[in-house]
């Protein structure tokens, strides 16, 4: 299996880690579709050749889809994010509460290490029932729980994004489902039109890609951009991120700032806590669409704080939109964290201009229920105006 899984590597981009976990879950999928009448090398066999023919045709989906190559200037790259590990975690807390109950609704599988090897827990969705298998090996997709047990949480959710049919209902979550996004402005090559952009980045091209803020990239992606939308929405290809950093002719970002088509993306600093309310009550509404979203805010720097033992470095901002507002709750020197794809190459006094979304810190201790705390940017990107940069001082 390890040579069938390394040649699917090479066809696909993917990673031998991720194609393990993705070909041992297709392996049991198919052993349930014959009803078990293959075993050992005829099961392995027939596996590998259905599974060539599945990553073949999704290969060929996606190039159907819109690959397409474009010329992206990167004005913000968010924190990778594993965006499975909360739905993972949820469900072998419950698990530690009812570890039979858990497998009896068919919220995870459990691998039991006995004298006479690897027994499998896991509830029949066909016939209604748990059942107990001996396998060969721990799923991939298990994490260890306690002496000679591991769990494997499964997808319960019966549908998926957009209220489609969940087509992985029933089989076990990945261990790691990583994503990032790249922000800012692009245009599809040849095309003459340029516009604000969200590009995702997943699995090891999230872990891996080696982008900077603030430079020129040509990438191939494919294209997800709604037909009415007046901005791009990409996202990466199957196979390992693949970019080259270029020139782009005649792009003046602090022009491009000044056009129509990117004003809803520009808030004021002072206006940002009424933008958040505003976000807050759409969510609370379930009428938000704008998610891993961006906007763009410029301030001025006050206070730098270089970030310690691998965690982020943080500013203090202010703007005269905030310090002449009326309303008693706005406060000055509102506090941004930094993604760690930035590099601080400013100084204080700088005007800069982030690429960001707004969020509440904690609450003051001791402060009454339903208090929400002040409101702090996320900065996933940082562009500091070249007339009004300073020279970045490291504090001793």
């Amino acid at each position: 299996m390890n040579d069938f899984v390394n040649e699917m590597s090479g066809l696909t981009g993917k990673s031998i880690e991720d194609l393990t976990v993705e070909f041992s879950d297709f392996m049991e999928i198919v052993n349930r579709q014959y009803g078990g009448r293959l075993e050992g090398e005829e099961l392995t066999l027939r596996s590998e050749k259905l599974f060539k023919q599945k990553c073949r045709a999704e290969i060929k989906s996606d190039e159907a889809s819109g690959s397409v190559p474009i010329t992206m200037y990167v004005m913000g790259i968010s924190d990778t994010q594993d965006k499975i590990q909360w739905q993972r975690n949820k469900v072998i807390d419950i698990y530690k509460l009812n570890p039979n109950k858990a497998i009896m609704e068919g919220r995870i599988n459990e691998y039991r290490i006995t004298d006479n090897g690897i027994m499998k827990r896991s509830f029949d969705r066909a016939e209604q029932k748990v059942v107990e298998t001996m396998v060969e090996s721990v799923s991939p997709n298990a994490e260890v729980s306690d002496d000679n047990i591991s769990v494997a949480p499964v997808d319960t959710q019966k549908t998926g994004f957009g209220g489609k049919e969940n087509k992985t209902l029933g089989q076990e979550l990945p261990l790691h489902k990583y994503s990032c996004y790249v922000y800012g402005f692009a245009e599809i090559d040849g095309s003459d039109d340029i516009r604000w952009t969200k590009f995702m980045l997943r699995g090891n091209n999230a872990l891996n890609h080696g982008l900077k803020v603030n430079k020129i990239y040509s990438f191939k992606v494919l294209n997800m951009t709604n037909k009415d939308s007046e901005e791009y929405n990409f996202i990466d290809t199957p196979k390992e991120l693949s970019y080259n950093e270029c020139e782009w002719d005649l792009f003046d970002l602090e022009n491009i700032l000044s056009q129509n088509f990117i004003k809803n993306r520009i808030v004021e600093l002072g206006n940002i806590e009424t933008y958040l309310k505003n976000v807050e009550q759409l969510k609370e509404s379930r009428k938000f669409s704008d998610w891993n979203a961006s906007i763009l805010v410029e301030a001025d720097v006050t206070s730098i704080y270089p970030g310690k033992d691998g965690k982020s470095d943080r500013l203090y901002v202010d703007d005269d939109s905030l310090r002449w507002d009326n309303n008693d709750g706005v406060q000055s020197n509102v506090n941004v964290w930094v993604s760690r794809n930035n590099i601080i190459d400013f100084g204080e006094y700088s005007r800069i201009l982030m690429t960001c979304f707004p969020s509440r810190g904690r609450p003051p201790q001791d402060s009454p229920d339903g208090t929400k705390g002040k409101v702090q940017l996320n900065a996933y990107g940082i562009y500091a105006f070249l007339k009004y940069k300073t020279m970045y001082e490291p504090k001793e």
